[in-house]
């Protein structure tokens, strides 16, 4: 039997006997590792360990015997990348030490290491590269000392990295003594090679390898198992791959949110999963049935631009609301800031389907009371999934009657709980800086429901004591005015009273009129909190079971 696996224990700078150079192929997962948490303990392991210090295996897979083709890295890239970075970063503190004359092998130790001489036209080509263009070319830009904007996710980690490794160099390293001791520990760091012969084990063992660490390797395994099944036809691996780097290039900037949108996405399909069950559901699903898992794929890169709009409020980006009022594109503008501004994440696979399935009228209707929900159900005692698995049933049907009967479900995980919601609002809802469009969008409510205008031109939150007085941040200490007023409004309460019995909304005169403010206005913060929380608990629910805005 012809053997398919090759391995051996290997110094680091002998790596190069089990493989000459590398890429970081399509079936991995970006670069991500974070430096204050991953670079700082690899580095500290290296330089508080003795040399030979073990990290672990690299695993390459070589198409062919004898190629002449880079292998692909299927395991290690993450340990790989960073040395490197750690090399490139020992070169610059050289140079910037003026240290080259007396280290002039080891730089030339590190060239040789970080790049090689092609035999046929002697260029000098980098011994790693990366699937993704848009990473390989940043990394290209590195190790010839350019300097350029990081734009994606692997990019910034790239340069960040780069930056704490060069800041910790200056911490560690003082003279030419030092960096000899720490190049000769990475020099030595002991790696298992193995070099996998036969292209046909090398999915089947990214998988295994990665197995153990399910939560983690969500987006890998799922990734891993698409190319999987389609490695035998090269003109579709090689468009597959280049949708897959779409998908990863809308959440370039944040991996976390891409895992969210896998799931979200399949929940939208009408299937409740897990987290950690989503890749068992999705091999189940297409393991014989290549022509769906296609089709999964191109769902998932059309859902991934709407998922990402709807998450960040562009509502611009929405082709059904490119036609509709100026005024129903606002409502629905509000109200997706107001979801992000809340946090939450359930909410969002229930709106990525209305989205796809009901006209404008009806999803703007349908966001509304599931955002009426989602802030409620934040302060109410429940669980998460309680919700998910109605959100689920929400996506499995279109008759409109059964969407109601799911929606009462709703209903009835916050009604009768105005108890439970006072007590959590008062104590949670508070003016946070540059982060209170939540605060804010709930104030509104709360003012635009009593007598006056019926919206605000340009909103902003008003303390109504100063909080030069005290830290008061409380929901009872906030109201609503326009910015044109907002910015003449002088900091001492009695000085700005006549701006709130000119107001144009009841509300403000109703501040004057029923608290004494000027006299303890501690005990009115709480009065007003409570009443304040009392209304809108009614107002929520109210949009909650009718859809209205105001």
């Amino acid at each position: 039997m012809t053997k398919k696996i090759e391995a051996e224990t290997v110094s680091f700078y002998e790596l190069k006997k089990v493989s000459e150079k590398f890429i970081v192929p399509s079936l991995q997962r970006p670069y991500v590792w974070e430096a204050k948490k991953h670079v700082k303990k690899f580095l500290d392991d290296i330089f508080e360990n003795k040399e030979n210090y073990f990290i672990g295996s690299v695993v390459f897979v070589n198409p062919e015997k004898g190629t002449a083709g880079r292998e692909e890295i299927i395991d290690g890239q993450q340990r790989i990348t960073t040395i490197f970075l750690i090399l490139i970063a020992l070169k610059q503190f050289i140079f910037e030490k003026s240290l080259e004359k007396e280290l002039e092998d080891i730089l030339r130790a590190i060239s040789n290491f970080l790049s090689y001489i092609d035999t046929f036209d002697k260029k000098e080509i980098p011994r790693l590269k990366f699937y993704d263009t848009t990473t390989d070319e940043y990394f290209n830009k590195i190790l010839n000392k350019q300097t350029e904007e990081a734009l994606t996710e692997s990019q910034r980690k790239i340069s960040n990295n780069l930056i704490y490794i060069q800041d910790e160099f200056k911490k560690y390293l003082s003279n030419s003594t030092d960096v000899r001791n720490f190049f000769e520990k990475i020099k030595t760091l002991q790696i298992i090679g193995i070099r996998c012969l036969d292209n046909s084990i090398a999915y089947e063992l990214f998988e295994s390898i990665n197995a153990t660490a399910l939560s983690l390797a969500n987006i890998d395994l799922v990734k891993n198992f698409i190319f999987k099944k389609f490695k035998n036809d090269k003109v579709k691996l090689n468009r597959i791959g280049n949708m897959w780097s779409d998908i990863e290039n809308v959440f370039a900037d944040s991996r976390n949110l891409f895992k969210t949108f896998l799931r979200h996405q399949w929940i939208s399909g009408g299937e409740y999963v897990s987290h950690a069950a989503l890749y068992s559901k999705v091999e189940k699903k297409y393991k014989t049935n290549l022509l769906k898992l296609e089709e999964y794929l191109y769902n998932l890169e059309d859902d991934s631009k709407l998922y990402f709009a709807l998450r960040n409020s562009k509502v611009d980006l929405l082709d059904k609301l490119s036609v509709v009022t100026r005024n129903d594109k606002n409502v629905v503008r509000n109200v997706l800031e107001f979801l992000s501004f809340l946090g939450v994440d359930q909410v969002y696979s229930p709106v990525l389907h209305f989205y796809k399935n009901k006209d404008t009228k009806e999803f703007k209707k349908f966001l509304i009371r599931l955002s009426a929900f989602q802030f409620l159900y934040k302060y109410i005692p429940g669980s998460p999934s309680s919700a998910e698995k109605i959100f689920a049933n929400m996506c499995n049907i279109k008759k409109n009657n059964d969407t109601e009967d799911l929606f009462r479900k709703l209903e009835d995980l916050v009604v009768n709980q105005e108890k439970n919601f006072k007590d959590k609002f008062i104590e949670k809802a508070k003016y946070r800086e540059g982060n209170s469009g939540d605060i804010q969008f709930i104030l509104e409510r709360y003012i635009l429901s009593k007598k006056g205008p019926k919206s605000f031109k340009e909103p902003t939150i008003e303390h109504i004591i100063s909080r030069s007085k005290e830290k008061l941040n409380q929901i009872g200490n906030l109201t609503i005015f326009e910015k044109s007023i907002n910015s003449k409004l002088p900091e001492d309460f009695k000085s700005k009273t006549p701006f709130y019995v000119e107001s144009k909304y009841s509300e403000h005169g109703e501040i004057i009129e029923k608290y004494n403010f000027e006299k303890n206005y501690i005990k009115c913060i709480d009065r007003r909190g409570e009443d304040i929380a009392e209304e809108v608990y009614v107002i929520f629910i109210n949009m909650l079971k009718t859809g209205k805005y105001e």
